[in-house]
């Protein structure tokens, strides 16, 4: 059963999920590994204070430090490490030392990684499009917002393969409760949708169907996609399933996550 509103903290619009038992099952079940820790997943963008620039907003860097520590106070609270959780917050590689110092000793329980070579560089100018999907311009969806789309579709798995299970929580979802399950599914979100924003689809049914041979949620919608920012994920099939690699390594092959989202 879950509960969805939309409420305000420090004047910036959170979506808020309440997760009464587990999150909607869609994938079948995989048993796992038991010698293997699981973890929570939170990708966090630097507050302005953080960084190695000059700080043009200061309110708006100690809003953004104080949703990261209120985030962090919750997950912990929630899967605490001697239950075999690890509560891991990636992050870009532009933190001042002293900064980073503060966010550990605020919140100790929690595992920092550095992600390399976040931001991916935009399709030779103008922006091409591709045998399997139609540009859209740079003012439509910006540089930061499509690397983070590729970096969530495939690339922050290598970073995880020390965990069994994944689940992502985004830094602005406020989670009340959360029951793990016993047999958990390879695969599963909160919620699920069968639509999207026509201009970033383009091209997706030809590519799945006709590259990949495999079917696309966008095909007569007759397919539903978990929605992402809270989402469960088995790490070591996601990494290892040659079905699975051979479609993420189209995909990225494509470019068509930078040319159109």
């Amino acid at each position: 059963r879950i509960m969805s509103h939309f409420a305000h903290h420090a004047s910036v619009v959170r979506r808020v999920f309440v997760l009464a038992f587990f999150l909607l099952v869609a994938a079948s079940v995989v048993l796992a590994d038991p010698r293997r820790r699981n973890a929570t997943m939170t990708l966090f963008k630097t507050p302005e204070g953080w960084r190695r620039t000059s700080v043009h907003n200061l309110t708006a860097s100690r809003l953004a430090e104080e949703m990261l520590f209120d985030h962090y106070d919750r997950v912990h609270s929630m899967f605490p490490p001697e239950r075999g959780f690890d509560v891991v917050y990636l992050h870009e590689m532009d933190i001042l030392e002293d900064a980073m110092a503060r966010a550990r000793a605020r919140m100790p329980h929690a595992r920092f990684i550095a992600v390399p070579d976040f931001l991916k560089p935009w399709p030779s100018e103008p922006l091409q499009s591709s045998e399997w999907c139609t540009a859209l311009p740079p003012t439509r969806f910006g540089r930061g917002y499509r690397s983070m789309c590729s970096f969530f579709y495939d690339r922050v798995w290598s970073l995880l393969t020390d965990y069994e299970l994944v689940l992502r929580i985004d830094v602005d979802v406020v989670v009340y409760s959360f029951e793990w399950p016993d047999h958990p599914p390879k695969v599963s979100s909160a919620m699920y949708v069968k639509w999207d924003n026509q201009e970033v689809v383009n091209g997706m049914i030809g590519f799945f169907r006709e590259k990949l041979g495999v079917p696309c949620m966008y095909d007569n919608w007759r397919y539903s996609a978990p929605y992402t920012n809270v989402f469960l994920l088995n790490v070591t099939w996601a990494t290892t399933d040659p079905g699975l690699r051979r479609i993420f390594d189209s995909v990225e092959d494509s470019n068509c996550i930078m040319i159109s989202r």
